[in-house]
């Protein structure tokens, strides 16, 4: 399925809010549709996809106004050959997944020094049975072989506060405050993001906040309250969808 349309709007909602950011590093990217990435193990009835996809269509219109993005595609494609780039029995990227966009973004936002490398890392296999796909099918919890690391929380003695005095439909947005000098990041995000991204940038910035992107209608006074240095939009591909709504506040 390829909508013109909701990719043009999406895009031009991100455009929207570059423009009314400024003095503020904006990078956008969108987490991959795992078929998107592994379209070997996708159904026959499933493909091929039609070209271009709505990912192509909204790099396309980001680049149009000059939004710094990145097709995060590649760099997990190459990944499969080193581990687990997606849950099996869940709808998302796997740790191996979410670090690898994460050096990507961090690159991206012109911090490379930022980036960890997967071999630092202490990798190990776990079984879980905590997967949302059963759930969302109707059926029983089932175990599957998770690839994990070791950088899953935060330092100590740091934790997630909730932002006050923002209208939220869906999760709560949070800032993480570590205590040291160093850039504010704002995630413009989804549960791809809520979860894995923060133990990642906790060493090197000041603060870290986090909003859910809710289909483009969060609240827009979250940019007041944090002052950010730098915005990532980073939702999954499935949510970049406008429909024509933008932030509460946003005007």
């Amino acid at each position: 399925e390829v909508d013109a349309a909701r990719a043009a709007d999406y895009a031009a909602f991100v455009c929207e809010a570059k423009g009314k950011l400024p003095g503020v590093n904006l990078v956008a990217s969108l987490a991959p549709s795992p078929a998107e990435v592994e379209p070997d193990l996708a159904p026959d009835w499933a493909g091929p996809a039609k070209s271009p996809t709505e990912y192509d269509l909204i790099l396309q219109g980001l680049a149009r106004c000059g939004v710094t993005s990145v097709d995060l595609r590649p760099v997990l494609r190459a990944a499969r050959a080193e581990g687990q780039v997606y849950r099996q029995l869940d709808s998302h990227w796997s740790l191996r997944g979410s670090l690898m966009a994460y050096r990507e973004i961090v690159r991206a936002m012109g911090q490379p020094g930022w980036r960890i490398d997967p071999k630092a890392l202490s990798w190990s296999v776990v079984a879980l049975d905590n997967g949302d796909l059963p759930r969302l099918a109707g059926q029983p919890q089932a175990i599957e072989q998770v690839e994990i690391h070791d950088r899953t929380t935060l330092p100590p003695g740091v934790a997630r506060a909730a932002i006050p005095g923002l209208e939220t439909r869906a999760a709560p947005a949070f800032l993480i405050d570590t205590g040291k000098p160093g850039p504010t990041v704002l995630i413009v995000g989804d549960s791809f993001t809520a979860d894995p991204m923060a133990p990642y940038f906790a060493p090197f910035v000041g603060k870290l906040a986090w909003v859910h992107e809710d289909r483009c209608a969060f609240d827009w006074r979250v940019m007041a309250k944090v002052k950010p240095d730098y915005v990532v939009f980073l939702p999954a591909a499935r949510e970049a969808i406008c429909a024509g709504a933008r932030p509460t506040h946003f005007n």
